[in-house]
């Protein structure tokens, strides 16, 4: 019975159909579709960040890109400013992308390139990003799929793969000037990179030169205390057996030396 009017309450079956409730509400409140949620990769947003993070297994050629785009990050960074200079703006994305292809997983690739345009050529437009980045989507697409390109008569991973020296010669000095060399760990020259690696071996050197000095120290400090603590005992041994009552010649022959000897441990001054 409703309560409010006090009439009987009539139920009418009109169909079999059975609607969930997530149905009845997509009806009611007209659905729309959610926005797929932005996924990054980590090892991208830390090198954008210049943060440290777990990068992949070093030596590869997958760290290597890693730096490379770290380095890439790092010169952006440099030109803050007045942004990179123009005429390398598509230049210097086709290179972060490529770089990018290389590390970050195949399905957040679009979208990290997507962000490091905003990041750091926000000059660019939408058609322009896809323009520059449309090769290097191709081919990530291709090397996760396992496909290999046929060059010099080698089969070889689809994605780019250029040397450093290409790389700055693309760039050119008026994007990598040499006072940013120091801060770059895959783009600065050879002889640059050579001569930081002797300044830490040499470093390297002097420190394990030290550690090896002070184990040294340590070992022949724990042997003198070691033949100390032994003579402490034998001039203890050697008093214990003369307070028995036995000579100084019964001493020295229990501990197997000399009478002499014997008078000289017991004389020992213990420190």
């Amino acid at each position: 019975m409703n309560s409010r009017n006090g009439e009987a309450v009539r139920g009418y079956w009109l169909c079999n159909d059975v609607w969930t409730l997530h149905e009845l509400a997509d009806e009611v409140l007209d659905y729309r579709p959610a926005k797929p949620a932005t996924v990054l990769d980590f090892k991208a947003q830390a090198a954008r960040r210049r943060q440290k993070t777990a990068s992949p297994k070093k030596g590869s050629i997958y760290a290597w890109w890693h730096l490379v785009y770290t380095d890439l990050c790092a010169i952006a960074d440099h030109h803050w400013l007045g942004g990179i200079p123009e005429g390398k703006r598509d230049t210097f994305l086709f290179l972060m992308a490529n770089a990018l292809s290389w590390f970050a997983c195949p399905q957040t690739l679009e979208t990290e390139i997507i962000q490091t345009a905003k990041t750091f050529t926000p000059g660019l437009t939408q058609r322009e990003i896809q323009t520059y980045t449309k090769p290097i989507l191709k081919r990530a697409q291709a090397a996760a799929e396992g496909k290999k390109y046929h060059w010099e008569g080698r089969e070889v991973d689809p994605r780019y793969a250029f040397r450093s020296e290409t790389l700055r010669e693309w760039l050119g000095q008026d994007v990598i000037s040499p006072d940013l060399w120091p801060e770059l760990r895959a783009l600065a020259p050879k002889d640059v990179i050579r001569e930081r690696k002797r300044e830490r071996d040499k470093t390297r050197d002097r420190v394990a030169e030290g550690r090896h000095r002070h184990k040294r120290e340590d070992f022949l400090r724990k042997q003198a205390q070691q033949r100390t603590e032994a003579a402490d005992n034998r001039r203890d041994e050697a008093l214990k057996l003369r307070e028995e009552g036995l000579s100084w010649q019964e001493v020295g022959e229990r501990m197997g030396i000399s009478e002499t000897a014997a008078r000289l441990v017991a004389r020992r001054t213990r420190k």
